[in-house]
């Protein structure tokens, strides 16, 4: 990597991290498709991971005092429900299907009837919504 796209690719980073401070959601979606134009798919899923988790962690830690404790292990358990399938595939796509795939699975969210619009109170609905997105993001 040369430092002209270090350096760009650290301004994208703070740029999508602000992003998502400012409004919950959208960062991490315009990182990942920033990095897969610029970068070999494995490696674009490596750093945006370690940049979301660094990101998270970090707003985690700020607003620990309003965390709903119960909806976290509830997700948490569907995201290694997910997980454990997914690590014995090691399915990597191609960068059009991924790219692809970062496309359609923000529309899917519409498609989804009210009736059946999670409940961040149902530890049911954490773990389901859980297993969905540790699935959609490997």
């Amino acid at each position: 990597m040369t430092p002209l796209l270090i350096l760009a690719l650290t301004l994208v980073i703070v740029a999508t991290t602000f992003l998502s401070g400012l409004f919950g959601m959208a960062g991490g979606l315009v990182l990942v498709g920033v990095l897969f134009v610029f970068l070999p798919l494995p490696t674009a899923m490596v750093l945006h991971a370690a940049t979301q988790i660094a990101s998270n962690l970090w707003r985690a830690l700020i607003w620990r005092q309003h965390i709903r404790w119960r909806i976290v292990v509830a997700y948490m358990v569907g995201g290694a429900i997910a997980l454990v399938p997914w690590s014995l595939t090691q399915f990597v796509p191609s960068t059009p299907v991924a790219m692809i795939f970062l496309g359609v699975i923000p529309l899917l969210v519409h498609l989804v009837p009210r009736r059946m619009q999670p409940n961040p109170e149902s530890p049911r609905h954490g773990v389901t919504y859980g297993a969905v997105s540790m699935t959609s993001m490997l």
